[in-house]
């Protein structure tokens, strides 16, 4: 059956509120609706609570970069493939780096 979507509104809208109405009027893919959601509010954290702000990421947008970060992501699971434990000399610093982030996250364990 044909659907309809009603999109209503206050006179009073925000610039935010005006894009995400721009994007609904635009398009029906809901891909593109959530990437572009994605890029207003940021994804939140990976580790806590937060479910919407910028993550700690130091250099890459995840709405921008995904190219970027799907390769890393490849990378690293060959990483940890080849070396699970992390204990090849050449892995050192990203067990260093694995080990300083999860003591830091782990303190999130104690919400409840």
């Amino acid at each position: 059956y044909q659907s309809y979507c009603i999109l209503m509104t206050d006179y009073k809208l925000s610039a935010d509120g005006r894009k995400r109405l721009e994007t609904m009027v635009e398009t029906n893919d809901g891909f593109k609706i959530s990437d572009v959601d994605l890029e207003m509010r940021g994804p939140g954290e990976i580790f806590g609570t937060r479910q919407s702000g910028l993550p700690d990421f130091k250099i890459a947008n995840i709405a921008q970069d995904s190219t970027i970060l799907q390769e890393a992501r490849k990378t690293a699971f060959e990483i940890v493939e080849k070396d699970p434990h992390l204990r090849l000399t050449e892995h050192a610093v990203l067990l260093e780096n694995y080990q300083k982030i999860m003591h830091e996250k782990s303190e999130m364990s104690r919400v409840g």
